[in-house]
Order: structure tokens, then sequence, then C-alpha cells
């Protein structure tokens, strides 16, 4: 698309004419950019989710940068087949990435368990025997995802499979890369930055939680009520900046939510809104036109200003001919600019014609701007909306 925007760029056009990307690629930019903010709003509320799961900032940085990593594989059997990335594809992607997020947060909690609840002192022996305690559900996890879709890669893309088949390679492909992450990469990985230095009252309150389940076992089991309230002060409990870093996690996913819901909103509101009002000057045959931004953007409005200039000796008002535009009875017209997104029709008198530029007799005063490429545009855009015949 760029070199055919280089060429046009080159192309010298008839007066009142000039080119315009239109159709499919104007509609697929727009929607780019929607989808480029929708995007960065689930990044950081994946990254937000994964460090109230992990309570730490490193693992959650850890755990994600580390998942395009699996996608590697699925992305590479979508251009190994088909040299395109579908839309079957991409929703590939995104099974691959939640099996991987799952897997990852499963594995890390898993040290996170071994070393704060049953005592296991950070290093290669804790990495090792996570791994190997989580080898079996991550690899199940893969080989019934896999076994699942076989058949449908083993038949290929025949009549009725269109989507799946390309799907079901994405997916297998990114089983293989999401399986080598999380039972090679991530271990590696979390012996590497894993470690966290813990204050002793940190320490004293996570063996304070330990002791709890074992005395309420020697004193009375608690009743559904107690366990309730157990849960909800164990979730706010802690220390101060446990609560301060939980309360600030979840307002920054409340605040990247609300970002993504107004941004769809306003995408709503924008394509519900009318690109043009016209709306009619009392006591007249003339009318506002009133045009959004998007609109003005799209009909690609020039303006240039009326000037004065010596013509034969006398001091006369030239705009450029391409402002002139003809009705049905041959008056001749001209769109002002008064402010901004607004266009009114104003009458004009051409004494004659100069080349590319038109000198009057009669028309608005010097310096008001006037509209120089898409003057036709604004005169059938008024009489539709109004109703009138041109």
């Amino acid at each position: 698309m760029s070199d055919v925007k280089q060429r046009l760029q080159g192309i010298k056009f008839p007066l009142e004419y000039h080119s315009r990307v239109l159709g499919v690629y104007e509609d697929q930019q727009a929607a780019q950019g929607r989808l480029l903010s929708f995007e960065i709003a689930a990044a950081l509320g994946i990254i937000l989710l994964l460090q109230a799961a992990f309570g730490n900032w490193r693992l959650a940085a850890l755990a994600f940068f580390s998942l395009p990593f699996a996608l590697a594989g699925g992305v590479l059997a979508a251009f190994a087949s088909s040299n395109i990335l579908s839309f079957a594809a991409l929703a590939g992607l995104l099974a691959v990435f939640g099996i991987a997020v799952r897997n990852s947060i499963m594995l890390i909690k898993h040290y996170q368990h071994l070393e704060r609840s049953e005592g296991v002192p950070f290093g290669p022996d804790l990495v090792l025997r996570g791994t190997q305690e989580r080898f079996a559900p991550i690899l199940m996890t893969a080989l019934a995802v896999g076994l699942a879709l076989t058949p449908l890669v083993i038949f290929g893309s025949v009549p009725g499979q269109e989507i799946v088949h390309p799907m079901a390679l994405v997916i297998l492909g990114g089983l293989v890369t999401s399986t080598l992450l999380n039972l090679f990469i991530i271990p590696i990985l979390y012996l590497r930055f894993g470690s966290t230095d813990r204050s002793p009252a940190q320490v004293e309150h996570e063996k304070s939680h330990e002791q709890e389940p074992q005395e309420s076992h020697e004193v009375e089991q608690p009743g559904v009520s107690q366990r309730l309230v157990m849960s909800l002060t164990r979730l706010v409990g802690g220390s101060p900046m446990q609560r301060s870093n939980r309360w600030m996690v979840a307002l920054l996913i409340i605040v990247c939510l609300q970002l993504s819901a107004c941004g769809q909103t306003t995408a709503s509101a924008e394509e519900d809104t009318p690109p043009a009002k016209v709306v009619h000057i009392a006591g007249s045959d003339l009318s506002r036109v009133i045009l959004t931004a998007d609109a003005v953007k799209r009909l690609d409005l020039q303006t240039a200003p009326v000037r004065e200039m010596q013509v034969r000796g006398v001091q006369q008002k030239v705009i450029p001919y391409s402002a002139i535009l003809y009705d049905i009875h041959g008056a001749a017209w001209v769109y002002t600019n008064p402010s901004s997104l607004t266009y009114m029709r104003a009458p004009v008198n051409v004494d004659h014609i100069d080349g590319n530029q038109a000198v009057l007799s009669a028309g608005p005063p010097s310096g008001t701007q006037i509209v120089t490429v898409g003057a036709p545009e604004l005169y059938g855009t008024e009489f539709e909306i109004s109703g009138a015949g041109a």
C-alpha cells in the first residue's frame, strides 16, 4: 500500500481532481487502530492478574515476557501450512496462549507452595522437585488436546473443515513450544530470577498461616460461616504492604477494564454519529453543512482564502477556479468555512477566468476561507440530506 501511495503522489491530476485510497484498506486501518488499543489494555490486565496471582512483580514479568515463546510453534505452523495468519489461526493462538498461561501459573505457584508451606529452600532442588511433580499434569494436558485435534489435521482441509483445520495445526504447533516453555524454560528462569527476599514479618505471617489449620483441627471444626469469615480475613489480611499491593492491583485492573469499555463505547458512538448534519438558515434558501472530523478527513476538504489583487489595473477578488461550482440554473457558488467543521454556500459573480484563477466581480469578503477541494461533495451532501433537488 505504501508503493501505491507513493505512485499516486507522483501523478498530476487535472483541475478539481485528487486521489484517495478508500474501501477495505481504510476500514482495515481504523479497525487495526482500535484493536491495538484493546490489545494494550488486555496486556496490562494480564500482567496485573499475574502479579495478583504471584504477589511479585518480578515473577509476573517473568511469566508475561516468556509467553510469546509459547506461541512460536503456532505461528510457524500457520505460515508453514498457508503462509497467512487467518482468523482461525488467531483463534488457535488464543487457545495456546490460554493453555500456556494456565500451566505457567500452576507451575510457579507450586514452586511458591513448596518454598513457603513445605519449607523447601530455594534452589535447584526446589525447582527440580516442583517440575517433576507438575510434569505429568502439563504433559497430559498437551497430549489430551493434541490427540483430540489429530484427526482434524490428518483429514486435512476437506469441505466443512476450512476453519478447524488451520486452527488445529496452530494449536498442535503451539502445544509443542508451550510444553517446552513450561518444562524447561520457566524452571530455568525461575531459578535465575525467582528468589524473593521476604522480611521477618512476612516469614512470621506465613508460619502463622501454616499453624492455623492445625490449631483449628485440634479445637473444633469451624462452620460454613466461620470458614467464610476466615477466608475473607486471609484475603484482606497480611502486612500493610501486601494489602496495599492487592488494592493497587485491583484498582489498576478496574481502570484497565474501564478504559477498554470507554474505548469500545467511543468507537460505537463514532459509528452511530451521522457524518453530516444540515441546519437550515431561517429566511433564506441556504443551509449550514456541519461535518464530523472523520467526514472532513474522508472528503479531504481543502480551503484557501479569498485574495484581492490588481487585475488589469483594477483591484478585484481572486479565488482558485476549482472552488466554483454551478447549479442547474447556471448560478455560481462557493462554499465558505466560517468555523471549524462548518461550511456554508455563498453566491459569487465571475468576471472572467484567468488560467486556474477566477476573477470575481462580487463574492465573499477578502480573507474568507473557501473550499477549493471537495465543494461538489458538500453540495451533494447538503441537498441530499435536506431533501431538496439539485
